[in-house]
Formats: structure tokens, sequence, C-alpha cells
């Protein structure tokens, strides 16, 4: 086998220093697996929406070891992203951002962030308004 096709076991050596990365992974399986688990849906009908979603025909076998909390198969990237759509649920994304000190943001939270904004705008724009005020009295308060 040739060095170019020999598969790397230490490609995330780098990220995986401290296991954060790691734990990171670990946790999200887990949630998701509980999810799916407790979810309305069967695995059945969890896992026909992804393939229709996704346009593809992955099997049940192939979907119970991606969603297996202990697998070390990863779920794929698009995979993760119509359970967290179907399912409903961010956290197993926030599990995955909590090493860089990130987490999704729902609607709830751009809400607060657009009210924040816009009170700061209404901030600057009122210190404006006194300093035009201030300027058109002459100079007097």
């Amino acid at each position: 086998m040739s060095k170019f096709n020999k598969k790397s076991t230490r490609q995330l050596d780098l990220f995986l220093h401290d296991g954060a990365l790691q734990s990171a992974l670990d946790e999200a399986a887990s949630i998701l697996s509980v999810k799916i688990r407790k979810s309305r849906l069967s695995r059945e009908q969890i896992l026909s929406r992804v393939n229709l979603i996704l346009g593809r025909d992955t099997s049940m076998a192939q979907f119970n070891a991606w969603t297996a909390p202990t697998n070390r198969n990863r779920l794929p990237a698009d995979v993760l992203i119509c359970l967290l759509y179907i399912l409903n649920n961010t956290e197993a994304l926030n599990a995955l951002l909590a090493p860089l000190n990130l987490r999704a943001a729902d609607t709830h939270d751009c809400a607060l962030a657009d009210l924040g904004r816009v009170q700061i705008e209404r901030n600057i724009l009122v210190e404006k308004e006194r300093e035009a005020l201030f300027i058109i009295k002459g100079g007097k308060r």
C-alpha cells in the first residue's frame, strides 16, 4: 500500500490533545441517541425522512451504526443536519460547538440580540439628539 492510500490514524491528533473534541463528539452522539429514542417518530420514519431529504438510500443497519452512542463510525455532517431538523433539536449541535465556546442561536436568542442592537442604536441617537439640541441652542444648556 502506498503512503497516499494509507489511512492516517493521526489526522486529528492536533485537535484531540486535551480530549475536548472527543468528549464533544461522544456527548453529541449520546444526545442524538436519546433524542431518536424519545422521538414521536420511529427509527424507520426518521431514516425515511433522512433518505428523502438527502436523496440517498441508507440502510437501517448503517443508520443504527451511525447513531449508536458508543460507535466510532461518526455520523456524516449532512445526516447530522437532517437529524437536527427532523428532531427539531439543537442540543447535539451545541455539544459539538461547546469546545469552541459557541452555541447555536435559536429565534429567541436572535430576537434578544436584535433588541439589544436596537437599544444601543436608540441610545446613540438620543445622544446625537442631545448634542444637536445643544448646538442649536447656541451651546447653552
